[in-house]
């Protein structure tokens, strides 16, 4: 279609149908009621807190994604590790105090940079990120400004 085409808009049945002077194209009608609702998350053993720089975990996520397929995401010693093993380099972020706020004890999970990178890559342009981990479970990247919040499921290897 031509940007200066008219377009025939018409609504027959369950079906809206636009015409124009070459072009026939029909789209299905959604039923409101099929649509699911909001899912319902459970409530997750977390048992460590993040604050730590949108741009900084995205830059750690992305630099990971060039030595591995998967990265580790740790609380340990009051530190928040991102660590990536390759099949011959290993990598490791650490951020100490100076560079995130750590509240609550260990935690551990490895997740797959394929889910991971793009939602970093999103969140970078946040001001503020909260990450929440735990244990073989999934961790809860908690964007400000709007209220976002991303889920990704853990990878667990050998089960």
């Amino acid at each position: 279609m031509d940007k200066n085409e008219n377009v025939i808009v018409r609504l027959d049945d369950s079906k809206i149908r636009l015409a124009g002077d070459m072009v026939r194209y029909a789209l299905s009608v959604i039923d409101p009621s099929a649509l699911r609702g909001r899912p319902r998350i459970p409530e997750l053993p977390f048992s460590a807190k993040v604050e730590v720089s949108p741009a900084d975990f995205a830059r750690a996520i992305a630099i990971c994604d060039r030595f591995s397929d998967r990265v580790r995401l740790k609380v340990e010693d009051g530190r928040f590790i991102v660590q990536a093993e390759g099949d011959i380099d290993d990598l490791s972020f650490e951020f100490d105090e100076t560079h995130a706020r750590v509240d609550g004890n260990e935690a551990d999970s490895q997740f797959s940079l394929e889910y991971l990178r793009p939602v970093a890559k999103v969140v970078s342009k946040f001001e503020r990120l909260g990450i929440s981990l735990g244990v073989n479970i999934p961790v809860a990247l908690k964007a400000a400004e709007p209220s976002t919040t991303f889920y990704i499921a853990p990878r667990i290897e050998g089960v």
